[in-house]
């Protein structure tokens, strides 16, 4: 009889296979017909020289074996089979070294960050066998705050839409080889959307030394922290209202509340900016301004001398 060509029906790429196998040989022939064939006697070996007990296919005219466990290294995968006579036929063998190892050195990374995406990048992957898969080796995982991925794909990066401003976000990859053998997921990162520009602040209660100030946060979420910029002074807000800050305040809308400043001049004029950040500490740029120009007389004030009683009327 003859085998013919033996055969790798699962998953191959080059010189390596994934085990568990599926192989087979091909199309039994014998001179006699294959009434002559003696279908008992299938046998296979993964090293030229163990024989195992194979299984023949009435329907195909072929040993046919699935699931069969691979050897570490390099399999020299063949058939042999007898006819009735007891005549031994062997067949050609195939030689593929055994690739059931995944992707290693995968690291997870991040790209450009707007206010409503996010983009996970992978870099570092390498597989010692058949290689990384050559058309869809990478897929990205978004656990929380809700659930989504990529799925398997071609790009070693995933523009992650549709996300809520400075909103976390958490992430990890995973890589398959040419084989599918697939890596662990990567440990989790976490990654903040943008904050929104805050609009421009509302001015209100103009007095001759003080004025109100209130943020409009324009969508962004309660954990959000602003600060607040006088332009005619160059100075930042701080917590207690005086404009006197060299740098900035960070306080979220709730602590700010509608916040009195103070320690200006009659009839000055402030123009007020805001700025927000989020919660990996990136700022916005300064919001469109607001400007306003405290009232120009200040309230009258009476000072006395008890040993003279002359009274002094200060006008302001």
């Amino acid at each position: 009889p003859v085998p013919g060509q033996t055969a790798i029906t699962s998953l191959v790429s080059g010189n390596y296979a994934k085990s568990p196998a599926n192989i087979e040989s091909a199309v039994v022939t014998d001179n006699l017909g294959t009434g002559n064939i003696d279908t008992t006697t299938c046998e296979y070996t993964l090293n030229g020289s163990t024989w195992v007990a194979g299984t023949w296919s009435g329907p195909s005219v072929k040993c046919v074996n699935g699931s069969v466990a691979l050897n570490a290294g390099s399999n020299a995968i063949n058939y042999r089979i007898y006819d009735k006579a007891g005549n031994l036929g062997t067949g050609t063998a195939i030689t593929k070294t055994n690739d059931s190892d995944p992707p290693t050195s995968l690291t997870l990374g991040f790209g450009t960050i707007t206010t409503t995406s996010i983009t996970a990048t992978a870099s570092g992957a390498t597989d010692s066998g058949a290689g990384l898969n050559a058309t869809t080796p990478y897929y990205f995982d978004r656990t929380a705050p809700t659930a989504a991925n990529s799925g398997y794909q071609a790009a070693a990066s995933w523009n992650n839409t549709g996300l809520d401003a400075n909103t976390a976000y958490t992430y990890s990859v995973k890589a398959q080889d040419d084989l599918n053998n697939e890596s662990a997921f990567t440990s989790t990162q976490q990654k903040f959307t943008l904050a929104n520009v805050p609009s421009a602040p509302t001015l209100s209660n103009l007095q001759p030394t003080t004025l109100d100030v209130a943020l409009n946060v324009n969508g962004n979420p309660a954990a959000t922290q602003f600060a607040i910029y006088d332009m005619n002074l160059a100075k930042w807000v701080q917590s207690d209202g005086n404009a006197s800050g060299a740098s900035e305040t960070w306080q979220t809308n709730a602590q700010w509340g509608t916040k009195t400043v103070t320690g200006y001049v009659a009839g000055s004029q402030h123009c007020f900016q805001a700025k927000a950040r989020n919660g990996d500490l990136a700022e916005t740029a300064l919001s469109a301004q607001t400007c306003g120009t405290t009232v120009g007389i200040a309230a009258p004030s009476i000072t006395a001398t008890d040993s003279n009683k002359l009274y002094a009327l200060n006008s302001g």
